[in-house]
């Protein structure tokens, strides 16, 4: 079966998970059993899949070289075999992948950061909305489609814009990080 080379939301999450679990442990790899990788992507992620749907996006990661699995298997005293949980080694591609989600959560939160000026800005600029009659973002309910013009005599210049205008300490905001 073909796959492209794609990483999906589910092997993301399993990066994170193998990551996150072998960060608490303080080493470079992780012995965790399928039905906790499981109940951990189920818990943290929303993600519910089956046993054999797992093994599959293992078996994407292992052959694309982004995880290491090494199968565990030891001797009981009296000869027969126990299986043990596999270890789990993030591989160079995995540690690149994560280190570009942290360079965009970076730049996201740098993005909206706010700071004490904006913040007052931003009060003033919403005590000025309810002044003109606007109600503000936090108590507005929701309000049906604005009607469609019938063709009456008021100037279409007369009418408020569609959508809300970018407040002016928004656009600073903007242009200092380049989006404006």
């Amino acid at each position: 079966m073909y796959r492209a080379c794609t990483i999906s939301r589910v092997d993301e999450a399993i990066i994170k998970t193998i990551a996150s679990c072998s960060l608490k442990r303080s080493k470079h790899y992780v012995s965790i059993s399928q039905a906790s990788l499981l109940s951990l992507l189920s818990k943290f992620y929303k993600i519910n899949i089956s046993r054999r749907t797992l093994n599959y996006h293992l078996y994407f990661l292992t052959k694309t070289q982004i995880i290491k699995r090494i199968r565990r298997i030891s001797r009981n005293p009296d000869g027969t075999l126990k299986s043990q949980p596999t270890l789990y080694i993030l591989l160079p591609k995995a540690l690149k992948f994560l280190k570009g989600l942290i360079k965009f959560a970076r730049k996201f939160m740098r993005m909206f950061k706010m700071h004490p000026s904006y913040i007052e800005e931003d009060q003033n600029f919403y005590r000025t909305q309810q002044k003109q009659g606007r109600p503000s973002p936090q108590r507005s309910a929701p309000s049906a489609p604005p009607p469609k013009n019938t063709g009456s005599s008021d100037s279409p210049l007369s009418e408020e814009p569609p959508w809300t205008p970018i407040p002016e300490h928004c656009k600073r905001r903007l242009k200092e990080l380049g989006l404006l």
